[in-house]
C-alpha cells in the first residue's frame, strides 16, 4: 500500500477517516476482502507487519510449543476466527522432520562411517593351506584319526568381524524408519491435500535415506533391521536395543561418540510421533489476516513461559485440556490459564490469559494485536479487574502507539481500589535484535510485577 501526502500509518488504520477521505477504497475493499474482515486487519497486516516478522511469530510458536508439550501425544488447539486449528501443526511436523533427518544425514551417519564399530571373534575352520593360527592339537589329531602320515587339512583360528551390534542395527532402523515414515506421510490420504514445500521435504528425505541404504558398509544389517520398522520406537525390543547400546558405550564422551548421539537422537525422533498425525491435520494459515490476532495471543502466552524456564528457572508444565499451565518458580507454585471463563459479580468475562495460586484468581492479562488506541483495551481490563475483584492487569501490545510513556499505572489515590495496578507491555514480534531485547526487558518487568504480587 502506497501512503499518499504523507500519510501517517496511524491514520491509515480509520476506517472513516479512509473511506470519507479515499471513497474508492472503501468499494474496492468491499470487492475483494475476505469474509468479514475488517478494513483495520488489512492495513494492520500490509503496512504495519512485514512477511518476516509474521514467519518469526510463527517459528516462535512452534519452537515454544515444541519445548514446553512434554506429552508427545498432546497437541494445543487454538481457535480463530476461520477455524480451530492444532500446534504444532502439519507444517512444523514436517519442518522438525527435516531438521532431525538434516543432523543425521550430515552430522551423526557420517560421524558413525568414520568411527564405525565392530565385534572382534575368533571362528575354528578347517582349510587345505596355512593360513592363520593353526590349531595343532586338534590338526594333528585329526590326521592320526584319518591314518595320515601328514595332515592334509588343518584347523585354523580365523578372525571375524561382526557388525551387528545394538547401536549399528539401530543405525540402520533410524535410515529406514525415517524413510518409512517420509513414504507414509507422502501417501497418506489428508484432507487437506500436502503442499509443494511439504511434499519437496519429504521426497529429499526418501532419497536421501535410498542413497544411505545403497551404499553403506552396514546394508548386510537390513534384513535384521527390517524386521523392527513396522514396530513403535517406543517398543520395548526397540528400547532393549537402546538399553544394551548403553551398556556397550558406558564411559565414552557423548561429545565425541557419534553413537550416543545417535541414541539422542533416537529419543528425539520417538517425541516427534509423526504417527499421531491425523488425516484432519492441517497448517495454522499464517497468511489469513483474521488469524493474525490469536497468533499474537499464543504468541504472547509461549513467551512468557519460555521467560520464565530460561530466566526463572521455572518448571512449566503444559496441559492440553484446561488449557493449564502449572510453573514454579522461586519456591513459589501458580497456574497460568488460556481463555478460562470466571462467574464475575455482574458478567461472566474470559479473558487472553489469567494467573491463580492456591485457587485464586491474582493477575489478568490480554493480548491485543491492536494498532489504533489503546483506550478501549484499557478500559476492557479495567472492567475486568473491577467485575473478577481484581488487582493487577497486564496488557499486551505489539507496538507503543497512543500508549502513555509511564507504562506502570497505579491506583494510588483511589478511595475503593488503592492496590490496582495496570502494566502496558509492549512486545514487538520481530526478529530484530532490539526488538528481542526489548521482549526481554518486558518480560523481565512482568515476571517482577507476578512474584511481587504472589508474595503479597
Amino acid at each position: 500500500m502506497y501512503l499518499e501526502n504523507n500519510e501517517k500509518k496511524e491514520d491509515m488504520v480509520n476506517e472513516i477517516y479512509v473511506f470519507t477521505k479515499y471513497p474508492y477504497l472503501s468499494s474496492l475493499f468491499e470487492q475483494f476482502k475476505i469474509g468479514n474482515e475488517k478494513w483495520h486487519q488489512l492495513v494492520r497486516e500490509i503496512i504495519f507487519y512485514t512477511k518476516d516478522d509474521l514467519r518469526y511469530m510463527y517459528d516462535r510458536i512452534m519452537q515454544l510449543l515444541r519445548r514446553f508439550r512434554k506429552n508427545i501425544a498432546t497437541y494445543f488447539d487454538v481457535k480463530t476466527e476461520i477455524g480451530t486449528y492444532t500446534l504444532p501443526d502439519r507444517l512444523s511436523d514436517l519442518n522438525r522432520l527435516f531438521e532431525l533427518y538434516i543432523e543425521f544425514f550430515t552430522v551423526i551417519y557420517p560421524n558413525i562411517s568414520r568411527k564405525l564399530r565392530f565385534d572382534i571373534y575368533s571362528e575354528e575352520l578347517d582349510a587345505e593351506a596355512l593360513r592363520g593360527r593353526v590349531l595343532w592339537s586338534k590338526t594333528i589329531k585329526r590326521c592320526v584319526s584319518q591314518g595320515h602320515t601328514n595332515p592334509l587339512t588343518f584347523t585354523i583360528l580365523s578372525q571375524k568381524y561382526g557388525f551387528d551390534t545394538p547401536e549399528n542395527i539401530l543405525t540402520i532402523i533410524s535410515v529406514l524408519k525415517l524413510k518409512q515414515d517420509s513414504l507414509f506421510l507422502m501417501r497418506y490420504n489428508f484432507r487437506e491435500p500436502l503442499t509443494r514445500d511439504e511434499l519437496v521435504i519429504l521426497n529429499k528425505i526418501a532419497d536421501g535415506c535410498d542413497t544411505i541404504l545403497k551404499t553403506t558398509l552396514l546394508k548386510d544389517l537390513i534384513p535384521l533391521a527390517s524386521k523392527y520398522v513396522t514396530v513403535d520406537l517406543a517398543d520395548t525390543r526397540i528400547l532393549t536395543l537402546e538399553a544394551h547400546s548403553y551398556t556397550r558405550l558406558r564411559g565414552e564422551q557423548h561429545e565425541t561418540n557419534p553413537y550416543l548421539q545417535l541414541l539422542q537422537w533416537i529419543k528425539k525422533y520417538r517425541e516427534l510421533n509423526l504417527r499421531s498425525v491425523s488425516i484432519n491435520k492441517t497448517n495454522f494459515p499464517i497468511d489469513r489476516r483474521q488469524n493474525l490476532d490469536t497468533m499474537f495471543e499464543v504468541w504472547v502466552l509461549f513467551e512468557l513461559l519460555d521467560y520464565l524456564a530460561t530466566h526463572e528457572g521455572a518448571v512449566v508444565t503444559i496441559e492440553t485440556f484446561p488449557r493449564r499451565f502449572t510453573v514454579s518458580a522461586r519456591g513459589i507454585v501458580f497456574t497460568i490459564f488460556y481463555e478460562k471463563e470466571y462467574k464475575g459479580w455482574a458478567i461472566n468475562a474470559r479473558p487472553d490469559f489469567s494467573l491463580e495460586k492456591d485457587g485464586k484468581l491474582r493477575i489478568v492479562m490480554d493480548a491485543k494485536n491492536w494498532l489504533q488506541p489503546k483506550f478501549e483495551a484499557i478500559y476492557k481490563m479495567l472492567g475486568y479487574l473491577n467485575n473478577l475483584d481484581g488487582t493487577i492487569g497486564i496488557l499486551f501490545f505489539p507496538n507503543e502507539s497512543s500508549i502513555e510513556e509511564q507504562r506502570i499505572c497505579k491506583g494510588l489515590n483511589l478511595q475503593h481500589h488503592q492496590n490496582q495496578l495496570l502494566y502496558n507491555c509492549v512486545v514487538r514480534p520481530s526478529s530484530s535484535q532490539e526488538s528481542i531485547r526489548q521482549k526481554q526487558d518486558a518480560f523481565r518487568q512482568v515476571a517482577e510485577i507476578i512474584f511481587q504480587n504472589l508474595v503479597s
